[in-house]
């Protein structure tokens, strides 16, 4: 993955977990 892919992937992760904790697992 690319710098920019990560970014995202990593701003994505961070609204899931505030979002929805407890429905959907870390990975």
């Amino acid at each position: 993955l690319s710098r920019e892919e990560l970014e995202l992937l990593a701003r994505l992760g961070t609204k899931v977990r505030k979002t929805a904790r407890r429905d959907i697992p870390y990975i």
